[in-house]
């Protein structure tokens, strides 16, 4: 007898990761320079946000990770009509 199980896989672009890091590393440093204003530490926190945001959305505490190198339209079907078409 089989059992029945569902599970959740959540892929991640690694193009999208090295955004949000280059992001993330672009905020430290001028959040570290005593030189930045407030508004350019504001500009770099929200490209920040938004690079993690896109590279982490839909990752929750219990989906599984899976990271994947290229483009996302090399790997997701495309779909016309109802029908999936390369």
């Amino acid at each position: 007898m089989a059992d029945k199980f569902e599970f959740r896989v959540v892929v991640l672009w690694a193009d999208e990761l090295r955004v949000a890091a280059k992001a993330l590393n672009e905020l430290e440093r001028i959040n570290n320079d005593e030189s930045s204003t407030k508004e350019q530490i504001g500009e770099a926190a929200n490209n920040a946000l938004r690079a993690s945001i896109t590279a982490l959305r839909s990752v929750d505490e219990g989906a599984a990770l899976v990271v994947c190198e290229g483009t996302r339209g090399k790997f997701v079907p495309k779909v016309h009509k109802g029908k999936c078409i390369k």
